[in-house]
């Protein structure tokens, strides 16, 4: 077996994704790309001077996700790692969200990453061997105003990552869950709302900055390596002592 072999990001047209795709594609692992942003699809292959194939899916869809996952099998071969990171996300409160944006953002953040999860990790259990990271968030675990959709989503996926790490345990097969802290991308902008909840977000971080992409690549690696093999079921912060520091002021308040 190849030690790079082929990796599936979602949402991987733009923001963390699109960067961790050209990380991963400069290191030399063949990556696989869907979202539903066409212009973003189009432009990325020639970011890098590595392997990217660009499918349009939308990963709420049972069959686009199906017919992602083939398209993309058919390019690059079996594909070993998958990482889920797309989402739909809402800034506001629950009382104001309608049943339309709460089911779309479960739908993508969570139901997305179940159909992805099923139909790759059902080729690696027959493989004998993958590896599967979903990206996740601190406002899982975090009263964050504004996020409750989001949280719930992301709740989920951290439950659905513990079990299907033991469900496929004894197959070869590693999941695990990457928490981001706030990295700084157009997304990330839009739900800080203002330059001073850009602001406000940054000094909560107690290394003093806000993540670059950059800062989950090794960690990611690390995951998608061959020799992981007794990773699993795990969620790792990278997020700059974030979410350590939350829980840290949140009880001091209450104090």
């Amino acid at each position: 077996m190849a030690d790079k072999g082929p990796v599936w990001i979602t949402g991987g047209a733009g923001g963390v994704g699109r960067e961790l795709a050209i990380a991963l594609a400069d290191k030399g692992w063949p990556v696989g790309v869907c979202d539903i942003d066409r212009d973003g699809l189009a432009s990325l292959p020639g970011e890098t001077n590595g392997t990217i194939a660009a499918v349009y899916g939308d990963i709420a869809d049972e069959a686009e996700v199906e017919r992602a996952y083939r398209k993309l099998s058919e390019q690059l071969g079996p594909i070993t790692g998958l990482i889920n990171n797309a989402l739909y996300a809402d800034n506001r409160r629950i009382v104001d969200l309608s049943v339309a944006e709460w089911r779309r953002c479960i739908d993508v953040s969570l139901t997305g990453y179940f159909l992805c999860s099923q139909v790759a990790v059902r080729s690696m259990i027959e493989a004998a061997y993958g590896r599967v990271i979903n990206m996740s968030s601190g406002s899982a675990e975090r009263g964050i105003p504004g996020t409750g959709a989001y949280a719930a989503a992301k709740g989920g996926v951290n439950a659905m990552t513990r079990t299907l790490a033991v469900e496929t345990a004894a197959h070869g097969v590693t999941v695990n869950t990457v928490t981001l802290g706030p990295v700084m991308t157009s997304g990330f902008a839009k739900l800080a709302v203002s330059d001073d909840g850009v602001e406000a977000r940054r000094r909560r971080v107690p290394v003093g900055r806000l993540g670059a992409t950059r800062d989950c690549v090794a960690l990611v690696e690390l995951l998608l390596d061959p020799g992981s093999t007794w990773i699993t079921g795990g969620l790792f912060h990278v997020d700059g002592g974030a979410n350590n520091a939350a829980l840290v002021q949140a009880t001091e308040t209450r104090a």
